[in-house]
């Protein structure tokens, strides 16, 4: 979190693999598991990832997924995501 300015109370959304460190509350939302899209491919054919249904995302684990980082304790819980462009 270098050289960016969150104010006391703050929550961070983390989207990456890993997770630096922070004093602050995190939300994740990393791409592979928590994306609606993933599997389903793109505008120019291109398919990424892994299909993930409804009974993938609810049977994700947040806990296993986070329990060897550091600052594990500051995660408040996990977020879903969808690319716009790749919804119909």
């Amino acid at each position: 979190m270098n050289d960016i300015n969150i104010e006391p109370g703050d929550v961070v959304q983390w989207w990456g693999g890993g997770m630096p460190y922070t004093k602050h509350e995190i939300i994740i939302s990393q791409y592979g598991p928590f994306y609606l899209d993933m599997g389903v491919g793109n505008y120019l054919g291109v398919s990424y990832g892994n299909y993930q249904t409804w009974m993938d995302l609810y049977n994700q684990d947040l806990g296993k997924m986070i329990e060897n980082y550091e600052n594990k304790d500051k995660v408040i819980g996990a977020e879903v995501c969808l690319w716009s462009e790749l919804s119909n």
